[in-house]
């Protein structure tokens, strides 16, 4: 019998009375997922397991990296199956990893496979999984609306265009809501032709001449603006160590002058812009509710 069963994971009759009669009717409401936009548009079936899941999936490529696989049959270019037989042996090593469970869970629930994958079994799960995704059942769309998902919040960066998603929210056949999720790490880079390169980019895309941090504080708003529009309500924040600095107006513009001509601050410099960017990206996240 599968170690994926109704129960998996509950370990007492109040759990199991709790999922079966309240938790599993709910709706899936995911307010953070690598998911994109476009292919959610574009609804095309994908051409192998292997891209559905090592395509850009960096937990499994930092558990590949643990367990010793080449970069090649990671990010590199060797074939899909090779990158499929090399994710396979990871998974065998992966026994208590939650990307053990993720990856049982998901050929249970879609593929109707409840073998362990391993070394001995990869290719022919490898084929079953290939046919199944190129059926009609298995597109983006279908999968997502097969898993009962109401609201698909993605991950994207200051500058993206959010195209995708206006065309979704404007698609009348596709009813789950794909709204984007403000992530700025762009504005922390701590090494100074980064952050320039992104100043440039912004200045680009908004139209303006960025050389102040007021100008950047408007450029910014004007950003996080129109993310609102288009139905963004959560910023996401990638770990970043900020050690709270303030300084009074002169002092911030003297920095981001300083980083804004490629000249690399030392710490507490750093802290000083960072700082007077996380209270700018807090003023206007409390606007927009």
């Amino acid at each position: 019998m599968s170690f994926i069963n109704d129960n998996f994971m509950i370990g007492n009759a109040r759990g199991v009375e709790l999922y079966r009669n309240v938790a599993k009717a709910l709706p899936i409401i995911d307010y953070h997922c690598h998911l994109d936009a476009k292919d959610i548009f574009e609804n095309k079936n994908l051409d192998n397991i292997t891209e559905l899941w090592l395509a850009g999936d960096h937990y499994k490529w930092r558990a590949m990296r643990a367990n010793g696989i080449d970069e090649k049959y990671i990010t590199g270019d060797a074939p899909a199956e090779d990158k499929f037989a090399a994710w396979a042996e990871t998974v065998e090593a992966s026994y208590g990893n939650p990307l053990y469970h993720w990856t049982h869970l998901e050929l249970h629930h879609y593929f109707n496979c409840d073998e362990p994958l391993g070394r001995h079994n990869w290719r022919e799960i490898m084929e079953r999984c290939n046919l199944l995704l190129q059926q009609p059942d298995f597109t983006p769309r279908e999968l997502i609306k097969r898993s009962r998902v109401e609201v698909i919040c993605t991950t994207d960066a200051p500058l993206d265009d959010l195209r995708y998603h206006q065309l979704l929210r404007d698609d009348a056949t596709f009813n789950v809501k794909v709204l984007p999720t403000f992530r700025p790490d762009d504005v922390f880079a701590q090494n100074a032709e980064q952050f320039a390169d992104f100043i440039d980019r912004l200045g680009e895309t908004t139209g303006s001449k960025i050389q102040t941090f007021s100008d950047f504080v408007k450029g910014m708003s004007q950003r996080i603006a129109w993310f609102h529009e288009i139905g963004c309500r959560i910023s996401d924040h990638g770990p970043v160590e900020i050690h709270f600095q303030s300084a009074d107006e002169s002092q911030v513009e003297s920095v981001f002058a300083r980083k804004r001509r490629g000249e690399n601050l030392d710490a507490r410099n750093n802290a000083i812009l960072d700082s007077a960017i996380f209270i700018m990206l807090a003023h206007n996240y409390r606007q927009h509710n």
